[in-house]
């Protein structure tokens, strides 16, 4: 050892059930497979004269390790594989890996300690190096994983600070190149109808190396400009963010573009999901606290299971039905079918066939009550709903500022007598799947001379428009 001392973090080979919960690397997923955790516990040695050295490497300096795990026949499970570390009062536990319980032994074939910058600060060394006497049992070092039990691997390794990789049998400790993170910024964007603005959001973030077979990063961020730090060394990275309601936006990008990135953001803009009924038709959707909305007014003109919907036309026969009908406001479908969609009688709205598209359904009372309380109550929700402006609303359109992305516009109804009646952009009215009673059923209403939403009951013949809700 040339007569100095070096400083010795003694991790005593062990296997044990350990009772931390840390950070599992995800990137092997099955459940045959055990969870491997690794940690130390820092000693001192001296020379034969007793002569004592510290060493500036501190044990509180260590943030991460770098392992090799093979099998007994020499095929590499995890090849400089490097964990997080969690300080615990002292004591350090790795994030954990997985291996699947086997009877034949593994092999660590490499250990290193990194502080926060990378460096190698400590290292196990291997048999035969100049280093290995100093530690009972150098690398490699056999291990078994069984069912049912976390695995604790607790190597003895030394301070790097008076030795060379060389002195533990590694060809290198350059880390500065290979291990190094690509850091980059990142932010998600929704649009805001209210301030028709694209504002932060939070969002699932999932980025692959490659050909998409190895997950680098798979976590949620915040609704604000962030780093986010993914292992250099891949050609390509494919990013995947993802976020409830809106349609999730995948995209690659090379090494290089990555990492250009580092000053300015990598903007996603992410745009609502969309639906389509029997027919064809597509609608936006918009979430709006926890429930997710269609943007537009139902159109369809067949049940889900493609039967069609009776359209009926003529006065007297619309309000002798009590079955399933529908039809464009004032039987002009060129005119208001784009705009307001269709106006449909409560017996197509309640038929066991569905109006609604796989995995949507109309809102029941309870989920438009709902929808007002989460927009301040039925005083305030109504404007709140209401796209604003004049273009379809008549003067004053009172309260509107379409906060809530709903877009409400005026397609009035059809009375339950065959009647059309105020298509002057006055007011508009969707169906619940609610019943009252024998006759009627709950709907909500708004008005242009009023912000208030608020639901009634009504005749079941009577023709209002339809929202649908995600299941």
């Amino acid at each position: 050892m040339k007569n100095r001392i070096g400083i010795i973090i003694s991790l005593f080979f062990l296997l044990a059930i350990s009772p931390y919960s840390c950070k599992k690397d995800d990137s092997i997923d099955s459940t045959l497979k055990q969870d491997v955790i690794f940690s130390f516990e820092q000693r001192e040695l001296q020379t034969k004269s007793a002569q004592s050295l510290k060493s500036n490497y501190m044990k509180e300096d260590s943030r991460y390790i770098v392992i090799t795990i093979e099998k007994s026949n020499g095929e590499k499970v995890y090849e400089s594989k490097r964990l997080d570390l969690y300080n615990f009062g002292g004591s350090f536990i790795s994030q954990s890996l997985s291996l699947e319980a086997a009877t034949n032994a593994y092999k660590m074939t490499e250990f290193l300690v990194l502080d926060a910058n990378y460096k190698v600060i400590f290292a196990a060394p291997l048999a035969g190096a100049a280093l290995a006497y100093l530690v009972s049992n150098p690398l490699p070092i056999n291990f078994i994983v069984s069912k049912n039990q976390i695995t604790k691997i607790v190597p003895e390794v030394l301070s790097t600070e008076l030795y060379t990789a060389k002195d533990f049998g590694y060809a290198s400790f350059d880390f500065n190149t290979i291990m190094l993170p690509i850091r980059f910024l990142t932010n998600v964007q929704i649009y805001d109808p209210s301030t028709a603005n694209w504002q932060p959001t939070s969002a699932k973030v999932i980025i692959k190396g490659n050909s998409g077979d190895y997950t680098l990063f798979n976590d949620s961020i915040a609704a604000m400009t962030g780093i986010v730090n993914v292992k250099d060394g891949y050609d390509n990275y494919k990013i995947s963010v993802s976020k409830s309601g809106y349609i999730t936006k995948d995209t690659t990008l090379t090494n290089l573009q990555l990492k250009s990135y580092l000053n300015n953001p990598l903007i996603f803009l992410l745009t609502n999901e969309t639906v389509t009924d029997i027919d064809g038709n597509i609608y936006n959707t918009i979430k709006i606290g926890t429930q997710v909305w269609m943007v537009e007014n139902l159109k369809t003109t067949k049940y889900r299971n493609g039967d069609p919907i009776a359209n009926i036309t003529y006065r007297p026969a619309w309000s002798d039905l009590n079955s399933g009908a529908y039809c464009w406001y004032n039987n002009d479908l060129r005119t208001y079918k784009s705009a307001y969609g269709a106006l449909y009688n409560w017996f197509s709205v309640s038929d066991s066939m569905n109006i609604a598209p796989i995995g949507w359904h109309v809102p029941s009372e309870a989920e438009w009550i709902t929808l007002i309380d989460y927009l301040g109550g039925e005083f305030v929700a109504g404007g709140k709903l209401k796209e604003s402006g004049l273009t379809h609303w008549m003067n004053p359109n009172a309260g509107a500022t379409n906060y809530s992305g709903f877009t409400a516009l005026p397609s009035s109804f059809r009375l339950f007598d065959g009647t059309f009646i105020w298509i002057g952009g006055e007011s508009s009215r969707w169906w619940s799947s609610t019943s009252f009673d024998s006759d009627n059923a709950w709907y909500i209403d708004l008005y242009f001379n009023k912000a208030y939403a608020s639901l009634h009951s009504w005749v079941k013949q009577s023709g209002f428009s339809v929202r649908c809700i995600r299941d």
